[in-house]
């Protein structure tokens, strides 16, 4: 949708920017709404579930990534390998 579009659907609804009619309004927005839904693929929505756990991965795998980080200069011998280990825990962690 853009701007020639909205601009379409707004005359079509007869609505006038400083009217705050609201039959207008809502006959705006119904014409938004009808034209929004049937021109979105649905199929590639996920649900609150797979939302959830893309978002707990996704923090893990940071968590990973910043544990990996302190451990990549190899200086530290013990340091180094406690980063590593909670690399390795917390990725076991998200396969549990």
């Amino acid at each position: 949708m853009n701007r020639d579009d909205i601009i379409r659907m707004a005359q079509k609804a007869n609505l006038v920017m400083y009217d705050y009619d609201h039959p207008s309004l809502e006959r705006f927005a119904a014409l938004v709404a009808a034209h929004t839904l049937t021109n979105i693929d649905t199929s590639s929505f996920m649900s609150y579930q797979e939302g959830f756990e893309a978002g707990r991965f996704a923090e893990r795998e940071a968590c990973v990534r910043v544990c990996e980080e302190n451990a990549d200069d190899g200086t530290e011998g013990e340091w180094d390998s406690a980063c590593i280990s909670c690399a390795n825990h917390i990725r076991e962690r998200g396969q549990a």
